[in-house]
């Protein structure tokens, strides 16, 4: 089986989930007989698929990120390719469908999340939407990362239920990270990733000066994500709260893994999301999950987390504060790490979407 990965999430994502999610695949599907893979990036600036053996990766990696240059040169190449290559299976890794199909292949699309479409007023970049759109129509079979989504992309697209599969990501990955030890005594809250619009960062800053009690003994840390913005500074300036509470910065899955090892509580106030990989990963080292009450954690995380209303600055106060003192939650938490970790598994991911492929030809 000849499986073809194009550029897109390669020439966009220097780090991140989605280009993460095509390295753990195509490394795992890489492991099985009879299955040639290429990821087909002329210009990337992605970090995860160096890393790969350089028969997998036809391309050269970047240090500048001239992201228009290299889309269209990657776009125009990639063409070529694809009418010499022929592969049996092309997975679209984003949502550009402007490439000319061929009728010996099949063409898979993985479909994220459709938070574009629900929360538009958050994003100035309609053409995004209006690519996802065309690309589920070009694609023969899409990938949802969860049930949610899947929901979604039916009631919003109108996309027949035949044509979609829910495979789910893995959340195994830090098992193969070493463990490092990083100097940090205080106590603290941990939140990951990106802070912008729908990621309701905002609620975790105004419930946390909010109780007295938490802000007096602990600290947010702040990982990974943008660079932090004007409005989010001023809004700390706003709230009053010290610079020395709030503490901003990026670093290795070494490092996340310490912090999730050390933090008192994780805190995730999305409104929204596809998946949830960062409360799955604070889960699978023991680390106590405090999470929105959305429907795609209610059905990814089950009873391993607790839930609060992400409009209400009150109850995120009042459960960070019984989470914070309640020791028995810990042990509630880790009993329950060996059930999450078998269900989401890199190996069920790249499994799955194999017999997936392998039923479209």
């Amino acid at each position: 089986m000849n499986i073809f990965y194009d550029h897109q999430i390669f020439t966009i994502q220097k780090y991140g989930g989605i280009s993460n999610y095509y390295y753990n695949l195509v490394k795992l599907l890489n492991q099985r007989k009879f299955v040639n893979l290429q990821i087909y990036a002329p210009l990337y600036i992605n970090e995860y698929i160096k890393n790969l053996p350089p028969n997998i990766v036809w391309g050269k990696r970047l240090n500048l990120n001239k992201f228009k240059l290299n889309l269209i040169v990657n776009n125009y190449f990639t063409n070529f390719k694809l009418n010499s290559f022929q592969p049996d299976i092309v997975h679209l890794t984003y949502y550009n469908s402007h490439y000319n199909k061929n009728k010996r292949s099949k063409y898979v699309l993985t479909v994220y999340d459709m938070i574009h479409e629900q929360y538009p007023y958050y994003f100035n970049n309609k053409r995004l939407s209006d690519n996802k759109r065309q690309a589920c129509e070009v694609a023969d079979h899409i990938i949802c990362i969860s049930e949610n989504t899947k929901k979604n992309i039916v009631n919003i697209f109108n996309v027949p239920e035949k044509k979609i599969s829910v495979i789910y990501l893995g959340a195994d990955h830090l098992s193969l990270v070493d463990d490092i030890n990083i100097e940090f005594n205080d106590k603290f809250i941990l939140f990951v990733g990106s802070r912008k619009n729908y990621k309701n960062f905002s609620i975790l800053l105004k419930a946390f000066y909010s109780n007295k009690e938490i802000y007096n003994n602990y600290k947010i840390i702040a990982f990974g994500g943008e660079r932090v913005s004007r409005e989010t500074k001023e809004e700390i300036k706003s709230l009053k709260i010290d610079n020395n509470k709030i503490i901003f910065f990026k670093g290795s899955d070494q490092i996340l893994k310490n912090l999730y090892k050390k933090a008192s509580l994780f805190v995730c106030p999305s409104l929204e999301e596809g998946f949830g990989i960062p409360p799955l990963e604070a889960i699978s080292v023991g680390c106590p999950v405090l999470v929105s009450d959305i429907a795609v954690f209610r059905e990814i995380l089950k009873d391993k987390c607790e839930l609060f209303n992400p409009s209400s600055v009150s109850d995120l106060s009042l459960k960070m504060e019984k989470m914070l003192n309640l020791n028995e939650f810990e042990k509630k938490l880790s009993d329950k790490v060996n059930s999450s970790e078998v269900k989401y598994k890199w190996i069920n991911c790249a499994e799955q979407t194999y017999n997936l492929y392998e039923s479209l030809l």
